[in-house]
């Protein structure tokens, strides 16, 4: 696990050490002035996760895939969406369409990436309409820089300007923290018991 330690330490540098103080001067509801979007979330995302990984292309999705899977011992996974079928196939990993019990993860996309609490956006269209007890216990989720958002609101906006009319059932956000008015708590009661992580891909749109 050593590289993809590394890897995650190369993404958060100088400015997640200098953010630290911050944080505590502007306290739990707000991220700290100035800290760039990626590392609020990677920050607040990791909170609760097994895991996150930056990867600057595709290559290093799969390579970094190919980790993960040797890492935690994956010898099958849950893809529904085309797009991660065809990671896991070109990861040489295997996969299934369909819950089975040999399901030792799923890996799905997500809609958006919420920097104020570290949330990764899903809806039914990633989870193929399943409840979260039928899914995996591992959990991973590939997200790209451009889905990066810095509040729940802006991520529900874009999906309304995205789908119209046709809006997604079952949005919820999975990781990361929970902020209410007076703490933060950890996960959501949907997700205690899984183990969540996540690819952040570096991604040119904008």
């Amino acid at each position: 696990m050593g590289g993809l330690v590394s890897k995650l330490k190369k993404l958060f540098g100088q400015a997640a050490e200098e953010s630290s103080d911050a944080a505590n001067e502007t306290g739990i509801h707000l991220p700290p002035e100035d800290e760039p979007i990626d590392v609020s979330f990677a920050r607040n995302f990791s909170e609760n996760a097994l895991g996150f990984l930056y990867v600057q292309d595709e290559a290093e999705l799969l390579e970094g895939m190919r980790e993960v899977a040797k890492e935690f011992g994956l010898h099958q996974i849950l893809a529904i969406d085309p797009k991660m079928q065809s990671i896991l196939e070109r990861s040489k990993l295997n996969w299934s369409s369909e819950s089975e019990s040999e399901n030792d993860a799923i890996l799905t996309p997500c809609e958006f990436l919420v920097a104020y609490n570290g949330a990764a956006v899903l809806c039914n269209k990633q989870t193929g309409g399943k409840r979260w007890g039928e899914l995996p216990e591992m959990h991973i989720i590939v997200g790209y820089t451009h889905q990066l958002v810095p509040k729940m609101g802006d991520a529900m906006s874009g999906i309304r300007k995205q789908y119209g009319d046709d809006r997604p059932q079952g949005i919820t956000g999975i990781g990361g923290i929970t902020i209410n008015s007076d703490k933060r708590s950890s996960l959501i009661p949907e997700e205690k018991g899984k183990k969540l992580f996540l690819f952040l891909v570096e991604s040119s749109i904008h």
